[in-house]
């Protein structure tokens, strides 16, 4: 009966609400992360920019065909004074996936230093298979 469609906004709600319907401000993805990846010939090197989290707050896992990259933060402040008391509770995650297709996943290497995460992903040998001749019985 009904088609599915991609949300898009009227004119008019572009018109008098420019600030809120904009899709750039629905299309962000929040629980990412800025990425640069490269292939120097023999492995790939991603860059992932990470800035705010400590060593220990990132994770990076190789699970079958799959390098996940994840980052959890937490903070808690307390403030005390005369009459009042305040608390304030953060927590963050971010979190990328990424195909392994052709990458050697017992030699993957990273580095983490101000801020950016660097990865070292050595390319898998390909496997040449030499020709071979069947006898015939």
């Amino acid at each position: 009966m009904f088609d599915l469609m991609p949300f898009r906004f009227n004119d008019w709600e572009r018109k008098f609400f420019p600030d809120f319907f904009n899709e750039e401000f629905f299309n962000r993805d929040i629980a990412s992360f800025r990425t640069d990846i490269s292939d120097t010939g023999k492995e790939y090197l991603i860059e992932a920019e990470l800035p705010g989290f400590d060593k220990e707050d990132i994770t990076v896992e190789v699970k079958e065909d799959r390098l996940t990259i994840a980052a959890t933060k937490e903070s808690n402040t307390e403030e005390r004074k005369d009459n009042y008391l305040r608390k304030e509770r953060r927590t963050g995650s971010v979190m990328r996936s990424f195909a392994l297709d052709g990458v050697d996943r017992d030699r993957i290497r990273a580095e983490f230093k101000n801020g950016v995460l660097k990865l070292a992903l050595p390319k898998a040998e390909e496997v040449k298979n030499p020709v071979r001749r069947i006898d015939i019985n």
